[in-house]
């Protein structure tokens, strides 16, 4: 029979301390964070109700635009009316383009 009083058993509470990752595997095996990538050709669009601006693709801004009105002569600041993609609400917003 062997002698096991050398031996401590281990508590919950003798774990060493770590942040839930101790060998960092998570960070290892994982991918590293997307970041949406900013389009070639890009509008920025200003929304006079929530007062965010968004920055989408050409594509997007058609989608968005499909149906709006323009009135660039009669409205100075913010003349297109149509889809703000920040607040999914139909209002006056200012397109831009940005390169």
């Amino acid at each position: 029979m062997t002698d096991f009083g050398r031996l401590r058993t281990r508590r919950w509470d003798d774990a060493p301390e770590s942040n839930g990752d101790p060998h960092g595997r998570r960070t290892l095996f994982s991918d590293p964070p997307q970041h949406p990538a900013t389009p070639l050709l890009a509008l920025s669009i200003n929304c006079s109700s929530c007062g965010d601006e968004s920055l989408v693709s050409v594509r997007e801004a058609i989608r968005l635009a499909l149906p709006s009105v323009h009135l660039p002569l009669i409205r100075r600041r913010h003349e297109s009316w149509m889809l703000c993609p920040a607040c999914a609400e139909r209002t006056w917003v200012r397109l831009r383009p940005r390169l």
